[in-house]
């Protein structure tokens, strides 16, 4: 999401409206985009142009920009400052999905994912998972996190129609472990002839277990796909 970099509030306003008005309500975000300007964005759009209750908010941490330059922390510490942080931007007490952004060497597994068990515990995200995981890194947490009874219900991960490579390993991985794979980049980033808007309007879809999450497909359009969340809601 380039809201606050590249896309100004006032556009941001108008793809978030559009957006809604097409059925969509599954809005991805993170810490680090736009250097927080984008969770920000969102934040002055909560209550005003949508009701919190209706929008399903995922954003990430693990990823920031503290240096001037790119930094990968995935400890307990960083990741709850983040979370916190990115909730204050935003205006809202909770998240419904909240992904660690990426795998990192020099944090122990256990450490990261006792971030994610936090902020289910304490109501600061209704569901957790994430992002940027192999097939092997993503089963080996989601077999963790299930001695904790807490489900790690998602792997954020880019799959296009030119990235086709998470079909042979992370789409089996996570089927047997009950989570789901949350695909981004769907079209590329826009790359393909003529699909600039159609990839804004398919920002996530989804592969795994039709329990924990169904996309839904317009009859009017059949490459018109937004992610639909019913678990999320229910929590």
């Amino acid at each position: 999401m380039d809201w606050g970099a590249r896309t100004s509030i006032d556009h941001a306003h108008d793809h978030l409206k559009t957006y809604l008005g097409a059925g969509g309500d599954f809005v991805d975000t993170a810490h680090r985009y736009a250097d927080g300007a984008s969770e920000e964005i969102l934040g002055v759009m909560l209550g005003d142009l949508v009701p919190r209750d209706q929008l399903v908010i995922c954003t990430k941490a693990g990823i920031s920009r503290r240096t001037g330059t790119r930094v990968v922390d995935t400890s307990r510490r960083a990741l709850m400052h983040q979370l916190d942080t990115s909730l204050e931007r935003l205006g809202t007490p909770y998240v419904d999905l909240w992904l660690a952004h990426t795998w990192s060497e020099d944090t122990p597994v256990d450490e990261t994912l006792s971030a994610l068990e936090w902020a289910v515990t304490s109501g600061r995200a209704r569901y957790v998972g994430v992002s940027n995981y192999s097939g092997r890194q993503a089963a080996h947490a989601a077999t963790l996190m299930s001695q904790s009874r807490i489900l790690m219900v998602a792997n954020e991960i880019e799959y296009s129609l030119l990235n086709r490579i998470p079909e042979d390993e992370l789409v089996p991985a996570g089927m047997p472990s009950g989570s789901d794979f949350c695909r981004t980049h769907p079209w590329d980033e826009g790359s393909s002839p003529g699909s600039t808007d159609t990839a804004y309007r398919m920002s996530h879809a989804h592969l795994g277990n039709p329990q924990l999450l169904q996309a839904s497909t317009s009859p009017r359009s059949p490459d018109r796909s937004w992610t639909q969340w019913p678990s999320l809601r229910r929590g």
